[in-house]
């Protein structure tokens, strides 16, 4: 099965493949993001700039439409519907599912995305199956708490009792400051915050030596950027947009270490010769066991030390064009490739 939201179509394509191929197009307005857990029973999409939910419903033969179905495909015979996932959910960005498949938490972006309050929802999935078939509209609430995240959501990820969530926060002077929150997932509670790269976060892996990469985009217009201007000389004026984060201290460092009005600068410049700012994080990849993180950086490849944040020379690694990705095919699991 592969899942796909397309935005400009208004659509969230459902493909089949193998023997029996075929392929079903549900409308949503502005669907932007679908979310599948690892057995592909439960599938959830969000809208941009929306605060609905909606899962995939799948109708046994000759089924009639249930009750709160937003659309229905194909229009005679439908084999597959949208419905809305009831709940109070504030401009959802993402659903990460707990390493149990029993819940989702739903993250809330808030005011990062024009909302009011960022934060996570535990979505109970037992009754949210793409075999549970609605009898009435709307369904019963299956979100068993909300946790407000003051710090911003727009990323997770989870070692199984802590929840990582990565998001901006808005602060009194007028820029977003990015932040790491941690949530306990056995109180539910917000435990630690901690200032990390600005922009908005997409990537977070987990890498040797007991650390957290996080990476974000446009970073370059935040407060740590606003603390350069001020002439500030501390990594707080550090506006680069990977952070690394070291677990057992609860450490932040911003890599690479540089700052423009101490005269640091990065050592392999990327093809705009900028000295101080590699441009936006968007791949991550963990080479496990040989301490190392690889990036897709700036548009090129970069690769750091994941011991101390160091950077690797990538004379032998960098590639003509726009790098955007990186990926490790030989991971332990297929989850960390």
């Amino acid at each position: 099965m592969v899942y796909s939201a397309q935005e400009t179509a208004g659509q969230l394509q459902v493909v089949i493949r193998g023997a029996t191929q075929a392929s079903y197009a549900l409308n949503l307005p502005n669907v932007n993001r679908v979310f599948a857990n690892q057995g592909n029973t439960v599938v959830l999409a969000m809208q941009r700039n929306g605060n609905n939910i909606y899962r995939l419903v799948k109708l046994n033969s000759n089924q009639a439409v249930p009750p709160g179905a937003v659309d229905c495909q194909p229009y005679q015979l439908p084999v597959y519907c949208l419905v809305q996932v009831t709940g109070s959910f504030d401009r959802p960005v993402g659903a990460y599912f707990s390493n149990d498949g029993s819940q989702a938490y739903i993250l809330n972006c808030g005011p990062e995305c024009g909302g009011t309050t960022a934060g996570v929802s535990f979505l109970s999935l037992s009754n949210l199956t793409i075999y549970n078939i609605p009898t009435v509209s709307p369904e019963p609430n299956y979100v068993s708490q909300t946790v407000a995240v003051p710090g911003g959501v727009t990323a997770a990820l989870t070692d199984g009792s802590t929840l990582y969530l990565s998001g901006q926060q808005f602060l009194a002077d007028g820029y977003w400051s990015g932040n790491l929150s941690t949530l306990n997932l056995s109180t539910k509670t917000v435990t630690g915050k901690y200032s990390i790269s600005d922009g908005y976060h997409t990537k977070m892996l987990f890498g040797d030596d007991n650390t957290l990469w996080i990476g974000s985009q446009s970073c370059a217009n935040g407060e740590r950027a606003h603390q350069a201007d001020l002439g500030v000389t501390s990594q707080a004026a550090n506006y680069n947009c990977l952070t690394r984060f070291d677990r057992s201290a609860s450490s932040v460092q911003i890599v690479p270490s540089v700052n423009r009005n101490a005269n640091t600068t990065v050592k392999y410049p990327n093809q705009d010769y900028n000295l101080y700012y590699y441009g936006d994080l968007t791949g991550l990849c963990w080479v496990q066991s040989l301490h190392k993180m690889y990036t897709a950086y700036g548009g090129q490849i970069h690769a750091f030390n994941t011991t101390d944040g160091s950077e690797i020379n990538n004379s032998q690694i960098t590639i003509q064009g726009t790098v955007l990705d990186v990926a490790f095919m030989d991971a332990l699991t297929n989850f960390d490739n």
